[in-house]
C-alpha cells in the first residue's frame, strides 16, 4: 500500500503539467502557472547541477535522479499550492510534500528549500515579470 503512495506523489506532477498543458490553450492562467512551472524546474535543476548534493538512500523509488538539493517535487507542489484557491489541492499537495520526507527520498534541508525556492520564485515572477 505505501508503494501505492509513492508511486501515486511521485507521478502526479507530470500528470498536473499535462492537465494545465492541454488546458492552456484556454486559460491564461494556466499559461501563466505552466510557465511557472517549467522556469522553476529549470532553475531547480540547475542549483541541483551547482550544489551536487547526494541522494540519499530510498526504500521506496520509481525514478532516481542523482541529486537531491532541492526537491523538485516540494518547489512544484508549493507553487501549486500558491496557485490555488481550492482545499482539495492545498491538502493533495500538502501531502505530496510529506511524502518526500516519509519514503525518504529527500532530507528536512532538502524539502525545506525546495518549498523556501518556490515561495521565493513565485514572489519574484508574480512582481517582476507579470507587472510588465
Amino acid at each position: 500500500m505505501l508503494c501505492f503512495f509513492d508511486i501515486f506523489f511521485t507521478l502526479l506532477p507530470p500528470f498536473i503539467f499535462i492537465y494545465h498543458l492541454y488546458f492552456m490553450l484556454f486559460s491564461s492562467e494556466d499559461l501563466i502557472l505552466v510557465y511557472k512551472m517549467i522556469i522553476s524546474f529549470l532553475f531547480a535543476l540547475f542549483i541541483k547541477q551547482y550544489s551536487r548534493s547526494e541522494r540519499h538512500s530510498d526504500k521506496y523509488y520509481i525514478y532516481r535522479s542523482k541529486y537531491s538539493f532541492p526537491s523538485t517535487h516540494s518547489i512544484f507542489y508549493t507553487l501549486y499550492i500558491l496557485n490555488s484557491k481550492n482545499i482539495f489541492i492545498y491538502i493533495l499537495c500538502s501531502l505530496g510534500i510529506y511524502s518526500r520526507l516519509f519514503f525518504k527520498h529527500h532530507t528536512n534541508k532538502d524539502v525545506l528549500c525546495g518549498i523556501v525556492f518556490a515561495m521565493v520564485f513565485d514572489r519574484i515572477y508574480n512582481t517582476m515579470i507579470l507587472k510588465h
